[in-house]
Formats: structure tokens, sequence, C-alpha cells
């Protein structure tokens, strides 16, 4: 890693990004100090670093665990994954007998027509 030539002005210039992020913190404290007594819950309408909260003011409530909810949500995923896997094997076996087997049909056959009879012999020409 190179060494600043002027290590001076790095060091002022650190100190001043950090100043100024101090003044922003001080900013974002009071506001949430003035809200508060305020009895306001919700942060300002163009503030987008603030969290969002919920109905009751209660930022953690939104980051908790639902394992209810988590284990019907699963339970559904792997529903409609199992059903979505049936219904592709179903497709592929319907357009594999579809394709290779159309002439010679395995299921929905006339069980009271004949069989296919075999080629009749040719007709011996007359002898005149």
């Amino acid at each position: 890693m190179p060494e600043n030539p002027d290590p001076l002005a790095d060091l002022q210039r650190q100190r001043e990004l950090a100043s100024r992020q101090l003044a922003e913190l001080n900013r974002q404290i009071e506001a949430a100090k003035a809200a508060q007594t305020a009895g306001v819950q919700s942060p300002a309408p163009g503030d987008a670093s603030a969290p969002p909260t919920g109905a009751t003011g209660d930022t953690a409530s939104l980051y908790t665990p639902d394992p209810a909810g988590a284990h019907a949500s699963t339970r559904r995923g792997c529903f409609l994954y199992a059903a979505g896997l049936v219904a592709l094997v179903l497709a592929l076996l319907a357009a594999i007998y579809l394709i290779w087997y159309r002439d010679r049909p395995l299921i929905f056959v006339d069980q009271k027509a004949p069989p296919a009879a075999a080629k009749p012999a040719p007709a011996e020409p007359s002898k005149k």
C-alpha cells in the first residue's frame, strides 16, 4: 500500500468527514426525540433512512420470526413443487405417446374391431 505523501491533509479530510457524520447523527437524534415527545411514531415523510415501523410503532416485531407462517409457506411450496413435478412427468409421457406411438395406439383401442388381417395372397393369373 503506497504511503500518502501528505498525511496531514489526509487526516484533516478524515476529520471533516467524521464531523459531518456526527452532525448528521445529532440531527437524527434530535428529530427522534422531538417525534417521541410529540407522540408521533412514524418517521418524516421524506426520510428514506428510517426503518419501517409496524402499526404499534414497534420495529422489533417486524423482524421476529414467525414459525407457524414459515411452516405453512414451506408446506405450500412443497405441495406446489410436487404438483408441478407430477404435471411435468405426465406431460412428458403424453408427448412420448403422441409422438412415437400415435400409429400404434396402446390405449382406447376398439375391442370389437377385428384384428388387422394379413395381406391376402396375390391372385394367380388365369391360364387360358
